[in-house]
This record gives C-alpha cells, sequence and structure tokens, in this order.
C-alpha cells in the first residue's frame, strides 16, 4: 500500500491535469460558487406592470412594489401583449395586471382582481416573485382597508383591528437567515466536490493502465491494499477539501452547525470510498478511459436535480427517485442538512451512514476485474 501511495504520488507531480484536479480547480470552482451566490437574497427582480387603471391608486401600488427590496418595476406597458412579449424574451420574471376601474371598484368594495403572470420555469425565482407580491398586495390590500375603516369609524385602533382581526406571525424552524446562500451553496459544492472525485480516479487509473505501468503499482499477492494505496492521495486531498468547505461555511460564515461534525466527517469519508468506488466500477467495465469518463459524466453530472434540495424527492417519479437513491452524495447531504441545521441525533442518521455503505461492495467488484489483467 505505502508502495502504490508514494508512486501515486510521483505521478501526481508529473502530470499537470492531475495535479490540477487536485488543487486549483477545486478551489477556483468553489471560488466562483461562493461569489455568484454569496449576496445571499435576489433584489431587485425585474417585473412589468400592465396599468389599464391609469390612477392615483394604481401608481401608488405600483410605488409600493418598487419599494419592496426583491421587485422592481422594469417597464410599464400599454397591454398583456407587449407584456407577454418581455416575458417571453427573459427580459422580465413576471407581468402584473391592474384591471380597468380599479380605484372606482375598491371605492365601492367590488374587490377587484389583480392578476399577476409569473415565469415559472425559474422556480426558485418564481417562488420569491410570488411570495414578494403577495406581500405587497396584501399590505396595500390592508392600507386601503384601514383607511376606509377610519372614514367610517374615525377610531384608529377599531379600524386597525376591523382591517385585521387576525395577526399570523410566521417564524421559520431552518435556515432562519432565509438566505439563498446556505440553501444553495451547501449542495451545489458538494455536487461540483463529488463530480472532481470521480473525475480524478478515473484519470489516474486510466493514466496507469494506458501508460502500461499497472504491474509497477498492483502487487497480486497485496492487490486491493495496493488498490487502496493508489486511491489514498485522492481520499487525504478530497477530505481535506470538504472539511475546509464545511468549516468555512459555519465557521467562517454566520451560521452555527448545530449537530455532530466528527459524524459528518465520517459520512463525507464514506462518500469518498463510494465515489471511488463507482468511478473504479466504470473504468473496470472494460477499462477505457474515455468511455469510464462518458458514463461517470452520465452519473455525476446530473445529480444536483435529484438530490430534493430544489424539488422534493416526495413528488418525484419513480425513475427520479431511484436515481436519487443510487447517488452518494444524496445521503451525504441528507446527513449533512440534518447535523448542520437540524442537530438531530447520531442515531438518527445511522441509516443514512448505513446507506453509504451499501456502495463499499463495488470495490469487491473492482478487485476482481483488476485481478484478471494484471
Amino acid at each position: 500500500m505505502i508502495n502504490a501511495f508514494i508512486l501515486e504520488i510521483n505521478e501526481i507531480k508529473k502530470s499537470f491535469y492531475l495535479f490540477s484536479l487536485l488543487t486549483w480547480i477545486p478551489l477556483v470552482s468553489f471560488f466562483l460558487i461562493i461569489s455568484i451566490f454569496h449576496k445571499g437574497v435576489a433584489h431587485n427582480l425585474p417585473i412589468s406592470v400592465v396599468d389599464y387603471d391609469k390612477s392615483n391608486l394604481s401608481r401608488t401600488i405600483i410605488t409600493q412594489l418598487n419599494a419592496n427590496p426583491t421587485l422592481h418595476v422594469k417597464s410599464i406597458q400599454n397591454s398583456i401583449k407587449e407584456a407577454s412579449k418581455t416575458i417571453a424574451q427573459s427580459d422580465v420574471y413576471a407581468t402584473l395586471v391592474i384591471p380597468a376601474n380599479f380605484k372606482k371598484d375598491v371605492i365601492q368594495k367590488k374587490q377587484p382582481q389583480i392578476t399577476a403572470f409569473v415565469n415559472a420555469q425559474y422556480l426558485l425565482i418564481a417562488k420569491m416573485i410570488n411570495s414578494a407580491l403577495n406581500s405587497t398586495i396584501t399590505q396595500s390590500a390592508g392600507r386601503i382597508d384601514f383607511v376606509s375603516n377610519l372614514a367610517i369609524d374615525g377610531q384608529t385602533e377599531s379600524a386597525l383591528n376591523a382591517t385585521s382581526p387576525i395577526n399570523i406571525q410566521i417564524t421559520p424552524f431552518f435556515n432562519t437567515y432565509q438566505n439563498y446562500f446556505l440553501f444553495l451553496v451547501s449542495a451545489i459544492i458538494p455536487t461540483l466536490w463529488q463530480i472532481l472525485i470521480v473525475v480524478a480516479i478515473i484519470s489516474s487509473f486510466g493514466r496507469t493502465f494506458k501508460e502500461k505501468k499497472e504491474h509497477l503499482f498492483f502487487n497480486k499477492k497485496n492487490l486491493f491494499a495496493s488498490i487502496i494505496g493508489k486511491t489514498l492521495p485522492y481520499t487525504l486531498v478530497y477530505l481535506t477539501w470538504g472539511i475546509l468547505f464545511l468549516l468555512y461555511m459555519y465557521g467562517f460564515e454566520p451560521w452555527k452547525f448545530q449537530g455532530s461534525f466528527s459524524v459528518t466527517i465520517l459520512a463525507m469519508l464514506l462518500t469518498i470510498f463510494a465515489y471511488e468506488g463507482m468511478a473504479l466500477l466504470f473504468f473496470t467495465l472494460n477499462f477505457h478511459y474515455t468511455r469510464a469518463l462518458s458514463l461517470a459524466a452520465l452519473y455525476t453530472a446530473p445529480a444536483f436535480a435529484f438530490l430534493g434540495i430544489t424539488f422534493p424527492v416526495s413528488s418525484m417519479p419513480e425513475f427520479a427517485h431511484t436515481w436519487h437513491n443510487l447517488l452518494p452524495i444524496s445521503h451525504y447531504l441528507k446527513l449533512q442538512i440534518a447535523q448542520a441545521s437540524y442537530g438531530v441525533s447520531v442515531l438518527s442518521v445511522t441509516p443514512l451512514l448505513i446507506n453509504l455503505c451499501y456502495f463499499l461492495p463495488v470495490w469487491l467488484i473492482v478487485w476482481f476485474k483488476i485481478r484478471r489483467v494484471i
């Protein structure tokens, strides 16, 4: 094992590609993702308004929409047809339609309807715009109701009670910061991390077999130890990157790690073993470097869509649900979130650790396949 480890260190020193996969590529990738999402909360999402009423009340609502930090009224259109073009061209994410006779209907208490058309193709953006529109219009309606009740009753307190007889306080349990940086980056970077692990392992073994060096690395009497020794540099480096990421997220950033850091690192190590095993399985199917990378890309690249982070796993079709379970990163991220955000007990996340262990028998297949060719 030690011999294979030392030989692989020398190979990494000689190969700019392998060295890059272990050093600056993870650093640059992580830095880019962090830079893109570091703002955390979306601001000034462009929307358009179709104002058929053109009254002082409709203009007040437009002003209130602009005052919401999430929204920015980019344009006021003359018709829905014009507004739909701006949505189709992705100039805006939503269009709000204020109907004709809006002010008149409000005064007569006919409950006029304001219609919003939101581009739901952008799931997260659509969710944020819907929330911002609902809160702004609700507040506007409350102000109008309050003024009307005040004019009738003359008493501020009774007018306020009539406007809002039931107050609702909404308190989030987790991600109390309501920050999309914590929500997205904590999943995106591990997704990139698992891609790098698989590519690095396939590249390492592909290079060895291409250059006919397998007899230098692998001792048939201690084959399993030799395989472990060859993968060990990658295990240590990517484990270090994973730990550094956690330290950044829950040390440098303001969020507190709620659970067991050691259990999370154990899950991280099992995840690395799982992906190394899968990478070697892809390669040893026919010991073809390019085909192995193609299989790895098919397996790892779409992983983020199947994690259940932006779309619930329970609502996925059967195929997507099965694919979710076949990805080690799915089980790891469940555990990471459970420990970092919820602080659940070790006993509660034990099934997730067991799920990661289910990938380990792949190493036996790899051992058998390599043994046949050396």
